[in-house]
């Protein structure tokens, strides 16, 4: 495939045009062909929500002081900047409230290093640290996103910029972005159907993919053409019934949501094409 993403699991039962092991090598490539664009199609029309990528980031704090280990408490007064003071204002439900000292994360009643990963994050597949692979017994990935320090060390709060992530000074996350299409029976229902008909079609065979036209009068040539072009979705039903459930308002990127309640984050990532 042209970009790291990988194939969706299909379940071949129902599908019977499918080369097998012993096929000619030609049907063979068509089918991974025809497999790798049903998967590309519907990450796409689930608005990349299913379908699992790889994307590198090289994620940047921005702590109150860059660089620089936080101060006391005792020298940072009563009230603290962005987490530091004895009380410290915060945003929760709408409303201003001060944070005594006691919980320093989110959920932990103790410090704790971690950055969020621009999600869904399914899996890690390789953290660098000054140029060197973090072992994973040093860290953790939550199901909602953060990658957490367990080893005692912690993530650092910025990094050089201008180096390659295999050099000192610097810091990157290679992961899995998005929701595996392998924990939905429905969702693997769809992408088989899809792959089978698309095989279909590359080998020149008839398949129950329509095209613009629907109908054709061929003693006055005539043509009936879909009124609506290009089409939403496949014009599979199997197929289609599934992102009627999982993308019923036929998105076609991610929503996301900007406050300024919520911390920021910078990222300096691509999806590894």
């Amino acid at each position: 495939m042209p970009c790291a993403c990988r194939p969706w699991p299909i379940d071949l039962t129902c599908c019977a045009v499918w080369p097998t092991e012993e096929s000619p090598p030609e049907d063979q490539e068509r089918a991974q062909r025809a497999l790798a664009i049903a998967s590309e199609r519907l990450r796409t029309l689930t608005a990349g929500r299913f379908g699992l990528c790889e994307e590198v980031i090289r994620p940047c704090n921005a702590p109150d002081s860059p660089c620089e280990p936080p101060a006391p408490w005792a020298a940072r007064g009563l009230y603290g900047h962005g987490g530091g003071g004895i009380l410290d204002p915060y945003a929760w439900r709408g409303g201003i409230r001060n944070q005594a000292c006691g919980c320093v994360g989110d959920c932990s009643c103790g410090p704790v290093s971690k950055v969020v990963l621009p999600g869904p994050a399914a899996e890690i597949v390789q953290v660098l640290l000054d140029g060197q692979t973090v072992p994973p017994t040093a860290y953790t990935l939550t199901p909602d996103g953060w990658l957490v320090r367990t080893d005692g060390g912690r993530w650092p709060d910025c990094q050089d910029m201008t180096k390659p992530a295999t050099e000192p000074g610097t810091f990157a996350v290679r992961y899995l972005r998005g929701r595996d299409p392998g924990d939905s029976y429905d969702a693997i229902r769809a992408v088989t159907t899809l792959a089978c008909e698309l095989f279909r079609s590359l080998c020149g065979q008839k398949c129950r993919i329509q095209g613009r036209v629907r109908s054709i009068n061929r003693e006055g040539v005539s043509y009936d053409m879909l009124d609506e072009w290009p089409r939403r979705g496949t014009g599979l039903d199997e197929v289609d019934d599934w992102l009627s459930l999982v993308n019923p308002t036929g998105r076609t990127q991610k929503p996301a949501v900007f406050t300024p309640d919520l911390p920021v984050h910078h990222f300096y990532g691509r999806r590894d094409c």
